[in-house]
């Protein structure tokens, strides 16, 4: 028994009243222990969760579950399946503590062994003795390969929807089963939450670069359309557009801009669609009324692309690559630091790849003509800077 004795009345030492209190032993400590036990497990419990919570890849997510369940006292292995939506079946995707590469190959169909009875079920289920499973199969390797004696299963369910199943194995009988059952379905639930929210990421993410992947091959057939019309020698938007990304990155330009810039690059003469055959091709020459029509080419190309939402950022290359430092380009004649920094970036590329590739009223450029061209002009068509890291960087790869 545990006994305490506490004063709770006193006026003389004649009529002292003290107040008695007995209490079994044996049951407050099993209660504190019960009480131990419990904040041990919601601290586990509360680890998994942060831990799951850290990341949105799936992968990571699988690896992490199941190290997590290894680590408890009561699990010698566990094992992640996940839901085949073709197949119907259950896929290995992540173990630990498993000493043969058996489990690696298990692939159980809904209603087959411990895993398929658990996903046809869509409850936890528990094996005490592997070798009295009753009205389950579960797998033999798991009893005369791996030794284990106990066996639970949880299914990973979200939205409604089977994602997986969880098992988790011990080599003796758990303590307390119903407990062992219980940790296991509630970080069950906790992985199916991180589970469908990285599946729903990545979904996502698939899904905007396939629209992207539409509309890259969208821009670039309207572009091969244009070089065809001019025609402009195979391959020429490809390699002005991947010199213009080359440069752009040297010049600083960040990454998450070059998607925009490369669409811009695609689509710099989409604008020429509007002048006529005649002028587009002559091969001698413009007359200056003929000049006029061919300068509007970049106004063609804004009323084109400006309607478009996803190409609006796009727009700078197609509608200002004309533009020169001093003032005196088109469609505006904005000067200096007026033009975007995409179209002076372009621009420069435009011009190199123009001199060097022939024309119809006349011969390709050498590359150190069209270079000292290109740094005679910088400050009066080009940004003196842009011209520097453009020449420096023909210089490095010896481009020509």
């Amino acid at each position: 028994m545990d006994v305490s004795f506490s004063a709770v009345f006193r006026d003389d030492l004649e009529r002292a009243r003290i107040l008695l209190t007995l209490g079994d032993a044996r049951s407050i400590r099993c209660a504190e222990k019960r009480l131990e036990e419990a904040s041990r497990n919601l601290a586990i419990l509360r680890t998994i969760n942060l831990t799951l919570n850290e990341t949105l890849d799936p992968r990571a997510t699988l690896k992490t579950l199941a190290g997590l369940l290894r680590s408890h006292a009561e699990v010698d292995a566990a094992a992640v399946f996940l839901m085949d939506g073709v197949t119907l079946k259950l896929n290995f995707a992540e173990g630990e503590g498993f000493r043969k590469e058996t489990i690696l190959s298990r692939t159980p169909a809904p209603g087959q062994g411990l895993a398929g009875a658990c996903a046809l079920r869509r409850e936890p289920v528990l094996v005490l003795d592997l070798d009295f499973p009753g009205d389950l199969s579960p797998e033999p390797f798991l009893r005369t390969e791996e030794g284990f004696r106990s066996a639970c299963a949880a299914p990973l369910l979200a939205a409604n929807r089977l994602l997986g199943v969880v098992e988790i194995f011990r080599k003796e009988k758990p303590e307390k089963p119903a407990a062992w059952a219980e940790m296991l379905s509630s970080v069950a639930a906790q992985a199916s939450a991180a589970l469908h929210r990285g599946f729903l990421v990545e979904e996502l993410e698939r899904a905007i670069l396939e629209l992207n992947l539409a509309y890259d091959s969208t821009i670039e057939g309207w572009s091969r359309a244009m070089d065809l019309k001019c025609r402009e020698p195979e391959g020429h938007t490809e390699r002005i557009t991947e010199m213009t990304i080359r440069l752009a990155r040297r010049t600083g330009v960040k990454e998450k801009d070059l998607q925009a810039i490369r669409r811009g690059a695609v689509l710099h003469d989409i604008g020429k669609m509007g002048i006529p055959d005649a002028i587009l091709t002559k091969p001698g020459p413009l007359t200056e009324e003929e000049w006029k029509t061919m300068r509007l080419h970049p106004v063609y190309a804004l009323q084109m692309l400006q309607p478009i939402a996803f190409l609006r950022d796009s727009v700078a290359i197609p509608y200002s690559h004309h533009e020169h430092w001093d003032g005196q380009g088109y469609p505006l004649g904005l000067k200096g630091e007026q033009i975007p920094l995409s179209a002076r970036i372009f621009s420069v590329v435009d011009v190199w790849s123009s001199l060097t590739t022939d024309q119809p009223y006349r011969k390709a450029w050498k590359a150190d003509r069209a270079g000292t061209y290109i740094r005679e002009n910088a400050g009066r068509l080009f940004d003196p800077e842009i011209v520097k890291a453009f020449l420096g960087m023909i210089g490095d790869s010896g481009d020509s």
